[in-house]
């Protein structure tokens, strides 16, 4: 991913990352995905995406 956007939920410490393309028009809706430490999940070669926030390694729940 060239750019994210990575957002704390309010009175949580889960963060998620905003899946919003310029020209999608989605009306008023967000969509969302969660993020979640790398090693805490099996991940999928290929499949999983992986991003890099603060030296961490974390898979994005699609």
């Amino acid at each position: 991913m060239q750019a994210l956007s990575v957002h704390t939920l309010k009175g949580t410490v889960q963060r998620v990352v905003v899946l919003q393309y310029p020209g999608l028009d989605t009306g008023a809706s967000i969509l969302v995905a969660p993020l979640y430490p790398a090693s805490g999940l099996p991940e999928l070669q290929g499949v999983t995406p992986r991003v890099n926030l603060d030296g961490e390694d974390h898979l994005i729940a699609v």
